[in-house]
């Protein structure tokens, strides 16, 4: 089993205090607190709401959780009653007191749930074909999951490099023959904040971190708040002490793109694949 009940327990006891930290400190800047909660803090995913598809940042027409929403009006009166604290840990500790019965139940679920070596083909990364990111340019979107876990990713970069190189040629190749009425697939791209960290950057060629462009908001999901997750899937306590020090996220999240065609001869010349 890659990571461990206590594991996820340790995590979750540390990561959604902190994302109540950013709403604490969004809220006081002036961010309405549903917006703040829903919009910005990575939480909803973590409770047994989640079904793995609809989060309440982007709904679709209709959807309700009225849990949540419960929740979120039982939070947003804790913080009316904590605004004027000198910090946010009384807010932090009743707020996740009210999220417990909707937190707990769900540890188990995201042990099951964690990426397994044997379930992908490409090890760190997963991807799927995308137009949505730049207009006109078909592209392989990259996704990144750690299935190594209590080993870091970028502990064996070669074998990253592997996979990479694996996943670039299947993915062109089943996109061409699914599609052959359609432009090849000639980019790949990701956003992320291992866009920031030197190890990951280096399985890409030089334009891929010249491309590096800042994602415009902050918003849920792994992109921003992975960077609290340690490799054995608990809470990194360095970069969670950053951000509640200075109020920024350690690394930005960076959205890069390359052509296919640069990061084939790249990996042949640094990794020999």
């Amino acid at each position: 089993m890659p990571i461990t009940l206590d594991t996820r327990r340790g995590l979750i006891e540390q990561y959604v205090p902190l994302g109540l930290h950013v709403v604490w400190r969004l809220v006081r800047n002036g961010l309405p607190f549903e917006e703040a909660l829903s919009y910005k803090a990575d939480i909803y995913c973590y409770t047994v709401l989640y079904d793995g598809k609809v989060l309440p940042d982007h709904p679709p027409q209709g959807w309700r959780c009225e849990p949540w929403e419960q929740a979120s009006a039982a939070l947003e009166a804790i913080f009316n009653r904590r605004a004027g604290d000198a910090d946010s840990s009384a807010f932090e500790r009743e707020g996740y007191e009210i999220l417990r019965p909707l937190l707990e139940p769900a540890f188990q679920r995201d042990v099951d749930r964690w990426p397994r070596v044997e379930d992908r083909p490409y090890g760190f990364f997963t991807y799927n074909i995308t137009d949505r990111w730049i207009p006109g340019r078909t592209m392989i979107g990259l996704h990144l999951g750690n299935p190594f876990a209590p080993a870091g990713p970028l502990a064996d970069l070669p074998a990253r490099a592997r996979e990479l190189r694996r996943l670039v040629d299947d993915a062109a190749q089943a996109w061409a023959q699914e599609h052959p009425e359609r432009p090849a697939v000639e980019f790949i791209g990701t956003g992320s904040w291992l866009n920031d960290v030197p190890p990951f950057t280096s399985l890409f060629p030089p334009e891929w971190s010249a491309s590096a462009r800042p994602f415009p908001r902050l918003v849920p999901g792994k992109g921003w708040w992975g960077q609290f997750i340690d490799r054995r899937g608990g809470y990194h306590r360095r970069n969670g002490d950053h951000l509640r020090r200075t109020g920024r996220f350690p690394h930005p999240v960076l959205n890069c793109t390359c052509s296919l065609d640069a990061l084939r001869w790249h990996l042949a010349e640094r990794f020999g694949v």
